[in-house]
């Protein structure tokens, strides 16, 4: 299955420290994403919607408990890995800037999706 992108945004370090904790990302902190987009590989079967937008809550407290988690780094994904990874409702975006996997509008549409 697939991590995918339920809004769009810049990723933050926040929201992809608990979601790497659900398979292996494709992104870092700080990439703008877009909703469909596959972010990275669910450890289970099936596809996991995930916000990877989400920022930390600012409290006026300052806590020296709160210990900064590093994110892994991505799983780096060739043309080549990309089209072998997607499934019959995934599309491959090739841009100059970059290579990105999304779900496909059409195929969630046909499903019952908005």
């Amino acid at each position: 299955g697939s991590l995918t992108a339920f809004a769009t945004g810049q990723s933050t370090q926040y929201a992809l420290k608990d979601i790497q904790n659900r398979g292996v990302l494709f992104i870092e902190p700080g990439v703008k994403i877009y909703e469909g987009q596959v972010i990275g590989i669910h450890q289970r079967s099936g596809d996991l919607p995930v916000n990877a937008v989400k920022a930390k809550k600012a409290t006026n407290v300052r806590s020296n408990a709160e210990i900064k988690v590093q994110v892994a780094a991505p799983k780096e994904m060739s043309l080549d890995d990309c089209i072998e990874y997607i499934v019959d409702d995934e599309l491959v975006e090739v841009t100059p800037e970059s290579i990105r996997m999304r779900k496909n509008p059409k195929a969630s549409k046909k499903r019952g999706g908005k």
